[in-house]
């Protein structure tokens, strides 16, 4: 019993961090690194040791093409770029190893549920830390780990974007929005109650409006509204009761970031053009080095691209790109009859994906190894569930 409660504490730990995903400031490096690249390490020695177990791990062919053409991608970027490019491509390995993990934890266990339950808590965490700066003591959270020296800052008005434990505001807005499709793979794979959505709605209010970011915001709404609409008819009453809820909070206190984010035409039409100018330049310079650039690409341009599918084909190359894309609408795809945390997941990062590059954020990265190596885990769920409802003479379990 003592070694199944040590062993669930791991596992909601592990789940806490990839959210939580502070530096190791006490390495005196200049970079120092992330708690997840101490995870990936570890993950890494665990593999050679169990490597029988690992051996017997059964890959989807896109999984084994994923896995060559990001092998190709980093040794390319290695030779080609030298030590420079060497900090990320660590973190893409140590993202996959940890995403890898996550995303063979067996389906309905416990083991799952505390990694998802401990990421929800990561995210709530995160928004702790920005308080915190935003209330002055941003140098004493970079001393701590709990901030970038490198963050990067705009002003909104009178007001300060602060980062939180990233780089830049988008990606904390972005990491704790996360938790409102977890909040609804718990209630839909663990029967979790209801108010557990709005419990994650309001961690991603409260990230997007201390960041003043909106995408995160919009595409969380848009979720509620796929969800709303989804499902079986006696669920209906308490998902508007869910919404109606949460539409009383955003009425109470307003759209996140304040109104002018929203309200202020000129700003928001500028916003736009410039984002749809750098799209196309960032498309066009795709275009003509299909192959990428690598992953320093930002060392050769003067633009910010952003979008993230853009940002990983500049830094890796279209084929690659074109993989990424496959296995995350395959993991859409698997999960939509499973009723699987996969799938909301997969939305959010796949649209998300079109207003920010988000790709230099481990936390990030590490969500979307996930994703992209849940298709053969939700494939094996889909066929155990269907050789046990023959086993038992009942239908398949939705």
């Amino acid at each position: 019993m003592k070694k199944q409660s040590v062993n669930n504490t791991l596992w909601f730990l592990l789940g806490f961090l990839v959210f939580f995903n502070f530096y190791i400031v006490m390495i005196p490096i200049a970079k120092p690194p992330r708690v997840t690249d101490i995870i990936g390490c570890l993950f890494i020695v665990l593999m050679f040791l169990r490597l029988n177990t690992i051996m017997k791990m059964k890959f989807h062919i896109f999984d084994f093409l994923y896995l060559v053409a990001m092998s190709l991608w980093l040794l390319k970027d290695i030779i080609i770029t030298g030590p420079g490019s060497l900090i990320i491509t660590f973190r893409w390995i140590m993202a996959f190893m940890v995403g890898l993990v996550i995303a063979r934890l067996p389906p309905q266990s416990t083991c799952r549920y505390k990694v998802l339950v401990g990421m929800i808590f990561g995210a709530a965490a995160n928004i702790v830390v920005i308080i915190l700066q935003i209330c002055g003591y941003f140098d004493s959270m970079v001393a701590l780990g709990f901030g970038s020296k490198d963050s990067w800052y705009a002003n909104i008005g009178s007001s300060i974007r602060y980062a939180g434990l990233f780089e830049y505001p988008n990606a904390l807005a972005l990491v704790t929005s996360i938790s409102l499709p977890l909040s609804l793979g718990l209630v839909q794979e663990f029967r979790k109650p209801f108010w557990v959505v709005i419990a994650g709605f309001c961690i991603t209010a409260l990230g997007c409006g201390l960041t003043y970011t909106r995408a995160p915001f919009i595409v969380s709404c848009l979720l509620m509204l796929i969800w709303l609409l989804n499902g079986q008819k006696k669920q209906t009453i308490r998902k508007v009761l869910v919404v109606c809820a949460i539409m009383s909070i955003v009425l109470l206190f307003g759209m996140p970031g304040g109104e002018d984010r929203w309200s202020d035409t000129a700003y928001m039409e500028n916003n736009k053009d410039d984002r749809l100018a750098s799209n196309m330049d960032g498309l066009g310079l795709l275009i003509n080095n299909s192959f990428g650039l690598g992953a320093l690409f930002k060392d050769q341009v003067s633009f910010a691209v952003h979008n993230a599918y853009l940002q990983l084909g500049l830094m890796a190359g279209i084929p690659f790109l074109g993989f990424t894309m496959i296995q995350i609408f395959r993991a859409i795809q698997k999960s939509i009859s499973l009723k699987r945390s996969e799938l909301w997941v997969a939305l959010t990062l796949a649209l998300n994906f079109f207003f920010e590059e988000h790709l230099t954020n481990p936390t990030i990265v590490i969500l979307l190894m996930w994703i992209i190596f849940a298709p053969k885990s939700l494939v094996d769920h889909e066929i155990g569930t269907l050789d046990k409802s023959k086993t038992i003479g009942m239908p398949p379990v939705r």
